[in-house]
């Protein structure tokens, strides 16, 4: 119903929130991409005693003690080494599909197995 840019600060996020509550009282879950806004978000939700499932990216101390007191319903712990990593390996296998051996007749047949939508 919304989208804002908090850039990871939680009294933007808070206000944000706040606003999309306002106007969407039947509102039921939101996703926070970092660990900052989800503070904020977080405070939005309990100050309006709404009953909103909060999930976010990051995992911090403060994620786990709110995870702990309910009030976040999940966090991803994102590893960004990897997601670079897999980011560039998916790209090159796209661009040469000949290197990959499936161990089918997939290159008679023309099929690409790294073909994306």
């Amino acid at each position: 119903v919304g989208r804002q840019a908090s850039n990871q600060d939680a009294n933007v996020a808070n206000k944000a929130v706040a606003s999309m509550l306002q106007a969407n009282p039947n509102l039921k879950a939101l996703w926070i991409p970092e660990a900052g806004s989800a503070e904020g978000a977080v405070a939005a939700v309990l100050e309006a005693k709404a009953k909103v499932l909060i999930m976010h990216a990051d995992i911090t101390p403060a994620t786990l003690e709110q995870i702990k007191a309910g009030n976040i319903h999940m966090a991803l712990s994102p590893n960004q080494g990897m997601q670079g990593y897999l980011g560039f390996v998916a790209t090159f296998m796209a661009a040469h599909p000949e290197l990959i051996d499936p161990f089918n007749d997939y290159k008679t047949s023309g099929y690409n197995p790294m073909s994306i939508p």
